[in-house]
């Protein structure tokens, strides 16, 4: 019997303030888009953020979206380099629910106009 990992549907956000929707199929495609280990940041009860859990230590760039994003849930600190939102259900990362970027239009607007950070 062979395992296929589920596709998850998520949004990158770029520390160059990009923004992108993929498809992961596991682990490894998240270890990809971050350049390394992950680490998980709770942001509320359905949605998670995965970043490079040595992206301090690697020196990568500030990424100011995700920051605020994280702010905004609690989450205090600076997150570098490319973050990724999940959905989160049951334990498991799922789908991102495309409403949760539309609840931080106003940071995306800000960081067009370059007034957060």
């Amino acid at each position: 019997m062979t395992t296929t990992e589920k596709q998850i549907t998520a949004i990158v956000i770029g520390a160059d303030e990009s923004i992108a929707v993929h498809t992961f199929a596991g682990l490894t495609d998240y270890q990809r888009a971050v350049g390394g280990y992950i680490e998980t940041v709770t942001l509320n009860g359905n949605h998670d953020m995965i970043v490079n859990e040595e992206g301090r230590l690697q020196r990568l760039p500030f990424n100011r979206i995700a920051s605020a994003i994280a702010v905004r849930h609690g989450i205090a600190g600076l997150l570098v380099g490319p973050a990724i939102i999940v959905g989160h259900a049951r334990g498991e990362f799922t789908n991102a629910d495309p409403a949760f970027l539309a609840e931080h239009d106003d940071l995306l607007k800000l960081a067009e106009h370059d007034c957060i950070g």
